[in-house]
């Protein structure tokens, strides 16, 4: 829900807030939630100086990729959490919402700019997903996270051609036990300190009813799947080399219906922790994701979807598994 104020003083104003909710039951494999969440609430002030956002939304680190993909309307990676939307984890990893001040510079050309300093988060890491993962947290936070990015459009002999590169560094301290028990362990992470950064991406060149995409990227302590969380350090407290990257073709078949297929995965390198405990602690080395998918609309506020997803993990171990997903489903829009 969107409320803007009359414009006064050559400044526009405007407020948003949206409420998200997950469709999916509470009884499955990760026992989710089936909940209302609030992930935007922000106000925005825009004049000659470019707009100023303060308050929550998606942050900036990864928003190109999530919502370049066409899997935000399917299933996609069957990855089981509160909503299965998107390669998240293979391709790309999740941008989240976040607290921030986001300035965005005047569009006086075709290149547009924005920086925002952004609410930090802790920077979690773990040795495996299995029972016997060994958990660790920079969970001090002293300084903000910064992101920002700059894209640019042009039509090039009859091509639609777009650019966006993205950025983030963020840093965490840990605790005083748990930066003692990094010093103590074979291999540990000595510093007491952990910086995450990133950089990203995304190419897209279209013409008449053909559009294809590649998006990609790169850092350290970014994680698998969420940004800063779950695997981005190892059992000790060092940062683990992260980068990912998909494909994507769309081609719009006139009359509302449209088809699309896209390929792509997320890696990780072990560290020498990783190494020295692989025969207990395996670590999952890529995520791989291919998906097609066709969708219909019927008008402009009714959009139906059908979707075929095909995902392979491979573990440092040689271990691997594979599954197929199938779905159909539709979307409201107004």
């Amino acid at each position: 829900m969107s409320v803007k104020a009359p414009s006064t003083g050559g400044l526009d104003m405007m407020a948003n807030l949206t409420l998200y909710p997950s469709t999916q039951n509470t009884a499955r494999t990760w026992n989710g939630s089936a909940n209302l969440n609030l992930r935007e609430s922000y106000f925005k002030v825009s004049g000659d100086f470019g707009s100023l956002l303060v308050g929550r939304t998606l942050n900036t680190f990864g928003t190109k990729a999530i919502v370049s993909d066409m899997g935000l309307f399917g299933i996609g990676a069957q990855y089981i959490a509160d909503t299965t939307l998107g390669r998240i984890g293979y391709g790309y990893t999740y941008a989240n919402f976040g607290a921030q001040i986001k300035w965005t510079a005047p569009s006086t050309g075709p290149v547009n700019f924005s920086i925002s300093m952004e609410d930090p988060g802790k920077i979690v890491g773990q040795s495996t997903y299995s029972a016997s993962s060994t958990s660790v947290t920079a969970s001090q936070l002293d300084s903000p996270r910064w992101a920002g990015s700059i894209s640019t459009s042009n039509n090039m002999g009859g091509l639609d051609v777009g650019l966006t590169g993205e950025w983030m560094t963020q840093n965490a301290d840990f605790t005083g036990a748990q930066r003692a028990s990094n010093a103590q362990a074979t291999n540990g992470n000595n510093d007491g300190d952990v910086t995450a950064f990133g950089l990203a991406g995304t190419v897209s060149v279209s013409t008449g009813g053909l559009s294809v995409l590649w998006s990609g990227y790169t850092g350290e302590a970014l994680g698998t799947f969420f940004n800063l969380d779950r695997d981005s350090l190892d059992g000790v407290g060092n940062e683990r080399d992260n980068d990912g990257w998909y494909v994507q073709g769309t081609y719009d078949l006139g009359g509302g219906t449209n088809i699309g297929v896209s390929y792509g995965e997320s890696s990780q390198d072990e560290t020498a922790y990783d190494t020295a405990n692989r025969s207990s602690h395996a670590l999952i080395e890529d995520r791989t994701l291919l998906s097609a998918m066709v969708w219909h609309n019927i008008n402009d506020n009714l959009r139906l979807v059908a979707e075929y997803g095909h995902v392979e993990d491979e573990w440092f171990d040689s271990a691997s598994r594979e599954s197929d997903a199938v779905s159909v489903g539709g979307f409201f829009f107004w």
